[in-house]
């Protein structure tokens, strides 16, 4: 276990450096800068005015100087500062972090919670018409862009209905409250967590119809046990595995897919502020983000081999 450990923290290091460093080279690829945005109008830009933007920026060096720069100063707990909000990168994303996390958490919990729970009723009933139904549904949520569902959600239920808002956090010239705050999250969630719940309720509908044809399935029923019993100790236990690595394959899926949606639904959080870094070639920013969606997804998959374990401890960590 503490071996296992150890090597997927190594794993971790090496993927992470890895991502930073080939995210760090294809910025510096892409045409254009920071400096025509930090000009102003365009009146004031000058292939003079922006080799001096980029000298004070220090991004006129060679990308391996700018490179070797930037991992002594994250060495030393230090991400930069911001070209656009001309504050550390740290704070800057401090301040859209819990927004994406309320986003994402939420989504994860309905994803998971949601997709079992439908996934488990249509598999337990496996060629019934509820099932045959729920199977339909699953496969045309799954089959819209969540981006192509925000924008019907905001159709029908902000422009035609109005019953709830089309974007932001909260609502404008209004005290703060939480059922206002409640009204903005459930659009963006409904469109971040349709299409992840649908797959998600396909998947444990395979997993667990397939469990209850089992041999040992079979065994139970003629040993006379009864049916609940035996499929929570015995169909459920056998589709734990498979339904774990969907749960673990999800939340790098949910983490980019903040990006879509936070867009759609001017959502302030981490997912808006990458679109935004991109757009102003902000590399100090978008190295923050990077780096940190990086930790997650690599995070999630390394909890998830940990649950494999809680789910049945006769898996061996090699």
């Amino acid at each position: 276990m503490i071996a296992f450990s150890l090597r997927r923290l190594l794993q971790v290091v090496v993927t992470v450096a890895l991502l930073t460093v080939t995210t760090f080279i294809l910025m510096h690829l892409v045409p254009g800068g920071p400096a025509f945005f930090l000009m102003g109008t365009p009146d004031h830009y000058t292939p003079e005015h922006e080799a001096a933007v980029n000298r004070v920026l220090g991004i006129d060096q060679p990308v391996v100087s700018q490179l070797v720069l930037w991992v002594y100063a994250f060495v030393h707990g230090d991400l930069g500062w911001s070209f656009f909000y001309k504050d550390s990168v740290a704070h800057v994303i401090g301040l859209r972090l819990w927004p994406t996390i309320e986003l994402a958490g939420l989504t994860l919990l309905l994803t998971i919670g949601g997709g079992i729970t439908l996934g488990l009723y249509a598999g337990a009933h496996a060629g019934s018409r509820i099932d045959r139904c729920l199977s339909a549904a699953s496969v045309v949520a799954l089959s819209v862009p969540s981006f192509w569902l925000g924008i019907a959600l905001v159709f029908v239920f902000a422009v035609w209905q109005r019953w709830l808002p089309s974007s932001g956090i909260a609502a404008l010239n209004e005290p703060p409250s939480v059922a206002d705050h409640v009204r903005h999250l459930v659009l963006p969630v409904l469109a971040l967590s349709l299409s992840h719940m649908a797959g998600m309720g396909l998947y444990v509908r395979t997993s667990v119809a397939e469990a209850l044809r089992s041999d040992c399935i079979r065994t139970a029923r003629a040993k006379g046990l009864p049916g609940r019993l035996v499929f929570v100790r015995h169909a459920l236990r056998s589709a734990l595995i498979p339904i774990l690595t969907m749960a673990g394959l999800y939340v790098p899926n949910i983490s980019g897919g903040t990006v879509v949606v936070e867009t759609v639904f001017s959502w302030p959080g981490i997912g808006q502020l990458m679109t935004l870094s991109v757009v102003r070639r902000d590399y100090p920013v978008l190295m923050g983000i990077v780096l940190l969606l990086g930790v997650v997804v690599v995070a999630a998959s390394w909890l998830t081999d940990m649950a494999y374990h809680l789910a049945d401890p006769r898996i061996a960590f090699n």
